[in-house]
């Protein structure tokens, strides 16, 4: 027993002789919201809420730190957000005419992500790298706009937002917060240059920084992806 925790110890402290190495990444990535279990928002009549794809791409390194540990830092530029299928019917409190809202609202935040991340490799007993990682992921926001499609007051009140003046307002108020911190977990594996991996990262603080607004909406992501790799 004790020469199984010495030869584990000694596997995580001794100093790696493997040299670090840098990468090029493509993904994909498919991603929404979550809004959280009390918001009702999930539960809501007439929206259902469903994931954008997109694409992750930059640059990636991977330090040794011991034989079975590394250190795994990430430049990205992730495309994230959401889907919603509007179909709502009710009835005019004043008229009591019918209304009906149906549409699709498509929401695309673009960010600049930093993943900081700890490997540790698994051995397979063959010649497959395979590793887990977690850390925590640091994004800003560089972009947003909605796209919507269907009904004119659905449509009306997308352009609204998007128009220039009304953005640099929301912007400037706070409504929605650009630096977004998450965690994430993934699985890595590798075999010579190439190595593809899944990860999902799901955000830590919500995108509304407002008090006039309650309900939390956090990112989560889902991310398939391939990566080149080359010793530095």
């Amino acid at each position: 027993m004790r020469l199984s925790l010495l030869a584990l110890l000694t596997l995580l402290v001794l100093p790696a002789s493997a040299q670090p190495t840098a990468g090029l990444r493509l993904g994909l990535t498919v991603s929404d919201l979550d809004f959280g279990e009390n918001s009702g928002f999930e539960d809501a009549e007439g929206i259902d809420q469903q994931p954008r794809l997109g694409l992750a791409l930059g640059v990636v390194a991977d330090v040794p730190l011991t034989p079975a540990l590394s250190f795994r830092p990430e430049v990205l530029y992730a495309q994230k957000g959401y889907v919603l299928e509007v179909d709502i019917r009710t009835t005019d409190p004043v008229s009591s005419e019918p209304v009906a809202l149906q549409g699709t609202q498509r929401v695309e935040m673009d960010y600049v992500e930093v993943p900081l991340l700890l490997a540790v490799r698994v051995p397979t007993g063959s010649a497959l790298d395979v590793a887990v990682e977690a850390g925590p992921s640091f994004a800003y926001r560089t972009r947003f706009h909605l796209d919507c499609d269907g009904d004119a007051e659905l449509v009306s009140a997308c352009d609204t937002i998007n128009a220039e003046d009304d953005r640099k307002e929301a912007d400037d108020s706070g409504t929605l917060r650009k630096a977004d911190l998450g965690a994430s977990l993934g699985l890595t594996v590798g075999a010579g240059p190439f190595d593809v991996g899944l990860r999902y990262t799901h955000g830590l603080t919500s995108l509304y920084d407002t008090e006039t607004i309650s309900i939390s909406a956090k990112n989560r992501v889902a991310t398939v992806n391939g990566t080149y790799r080359f010793r530095l």
